[in-house]
């Protein structure tokens, strides 16, 4: 079919020039091959996608920056948001409306202005929609961000746990010869313990690229039960005193 009769906005075919730069997802190891890919100029042109995507029995897909892209559109028709790219700020009322193709670099460009700033993480280049999207309606993710946060605290509680245990068991003239054991024992604990908390996360199986949540619980299950054997340790251990001065020759 000819389908760059229906839209305003460009559309791609496989072996165009502009294709394989239109169809790429922001990770690599994602690596789509649409039927076609509309870059939409306006609200009219997605809709004519979702019409010719019925019509002719298409897949059908959305992809912005590429950045939350998990799922290949492979066959399908891929529409692109990047032309819609616009910010319009109220200051009055502290709240801006956005293209579905807007980078956060875009909202903050438009706010700064006004005095006023976007909760827009750390990267300008992620797009609005998707962002705001994941965070508020993918469970997933949102357990993913509280999982991640609370496997970190009871994994941090460990290294607390080893620097106490490493004090306590140092007599008081040694400062440095605790400091320095310290460090060796929390670094070997890091990358221990980093790999232990990914194996545990990883091994449960979750919908689409997300860890099941029970990987989150064992995760932070087992953090927690070193911190506490840890602090009972510590708690338990008899603090040394001076070591005893060294009689002269």
């Amino acid at each position: 079919m000819d389908i760059h009769q229906h839209f305003t906005g460009p559309v791609h075919l496989p072996g165009e020039r502009a294709y394989d730069e239109q169809r790429a997802a922001f990770s690599p190891a994602v690596d789509a091959k649409p039927a076609y890919v509309v870059e939409a100029a306006g609200a009219e042109d997605v809709r004519r996608a979702v019409l010719a995507a019925r019509t002719h029995d298409l897949r059908f897909a959305v992809q912005g920056t590429g950045h939350g892209t998990i799922t290949p559109a492979d066959d399908a028709l891929l529409v692109k948001t990047g032309r819609l790219a616009s910010v319009l700020v109220n200051p009055d009322r502290r709240v801006a409306r956005v293209g579905a193709g807007a980078r956060w670099r875009d909202v903050i460009d438009a706010a700064t202005p006004f005095g006023l700033a976007p909760l827009s993480g750390t990267s300008p280049s992620v797009g609005v929609a998707g962002y705001t999207f994941l965070a508020v309606v993918d469970v997933s993710a949102v357990t993913l961000a509280l999982g991640s946060a609370a496997v970190g605290l009871a994994w941090g509680l460990i290294l607390t746990g080893i620097a106490s245990v490493v004090i306590r068991s140092a007599p008081r003239d040694s400062t440095s010869v605790a400091v320095a054991v310290n460090a060796v024992i929390r670094n070997t604990a890091v990358a221990i313990g980093a790999q232990v908390a990914f194996a545990i996360i990883a091994e449960a199986e979750g919908v689409a690229a997300f860890p099941a949540e029970s990987g989150y619980t064992w995760a932070f299950a087992m953090g927690g039960l070193g911190a506490a054997l840890l602090m009972l340790a510590s708690a338990l251990m008899p603090e040394r005193a001076f070591a005893p001065a060294k009689p002269p020759r």
